[in-house]
């Protein structure tokens, strides 16, 4: 596997111990993909909820999802406190909706070589999800997934992937 993509993983998994192997899907699926999944769901006024309700305590504003840092969760809380609004967060995913290219090949080759990853022991998560969650796969192909429960009661995510370029200037002008 790609020592960076390992990396990225391992990083993951250390920001978020409680995380679990659907948990590291998503992030390869995001990676993959961008933002565009998120727009075929997207509920504004879901979005708008996460928005007003979303933590701040503990999370920098942007994260990066992708080997390469072109693609982030930007996480609601943190950037709310700095100043930036609503709308211009959704602005900006609109124009990274519409700029990404998703790359969906990249996903079922991660996939695989994240599952030879867990099965020699070189990150730390049971195969046992893994093989749960392959076998899904190949039944009804890759699609998106939602973070476990336990993600969601420990971490309470409220982002959404955006391109770094487009948020990026925001963030360093609120400094």
């Amino acid at each position: 596997m790609n020592p960076m993509l390992i990396d990225l993983i391992k990083s993951h998994i250390m920001r978020y111990p409680g995380c679990e192997v659907v948990d590291i899907y998503k992030l390869l699926y995001q990676a993959a993909n961008g933002p565009k999944h998120f727009a075929i769901d997207f509920d504004i006024n879901e979005s708008k909820r996460d928005w007003n309700n979303a933590i701040s305590e503990n999370i920098s504003p942007l994260e990066s999802i992708s080997v390469d840092g072109e693609l982030v969760r930007v996480h609601f809380g943190p950037v709310r406190e700095n100043g930036i609004s609503f709308d211009e967060v959704i602005n900006i995913f609109t124009m990274s909706v519409n700029y990404f290219q998703p790359r969906p090949e990249l996903l079922i080759d991660w996939w695989r070589e994240l599952g030879e990853s867990i099965k020699s022991n070189i990150l730390p998560l049971p195969y046992s999800q893994y093989a749960i969650l392959d076998n899904e796969f190949r039944q009804w192909g890759f699609e998106s997934r939602h973070h476990s429960e336990s993600f969601v009661k420990a971490y309470k995510p409220a982002y959404l992937v955006i391109l770094r370029k487009f948020i990026q200037p925001i963030i360093d002008s609120t400094k």
